[in-house]
């Protein structure tokens, strides 16, 4: 979808996101800027995310345990940017 098409009806990019379930392309000159998500995808996406850091958080502590790694980190230094410390605008 172009950034025309987008800002002649928004609606319609966000209402084809929901029903192709996948994300819309935003384009100017054939080169893209971004995606639009519907929000059941957004939040899809973010769960998953969420259980992909669990899970290398979970990883890194295994194997520190059964390598008697007794090293300290902080939240930050294993699991990065968190959305508690991201700043939206």
């Amino acid at each position: 979808m172009s950034v025309t098409e987008l800002q002649k009806s928004p609606t319609k990019a966000f209402e084809k996101a929901k029903w192709n379930e996948t994300g819309v392309f935003v384009l100017k000159r054939n080169e893209m800027l971004g995606v639009i998500l519907s929000k059941k995808d957004y939040d899809k996406i973010m769960h998953e995310l969420e259980e992909l850091r669990c899970k290398v958080f979970d990883a890194g502590i295994e194997h520190k345990m059964n390598n008697n790694i007794p090293e300290h980190y902080t939240d930050y230094e294993m699991l990065g940017p968190t959305n508690d410390s991201m700043i939206l605008d």
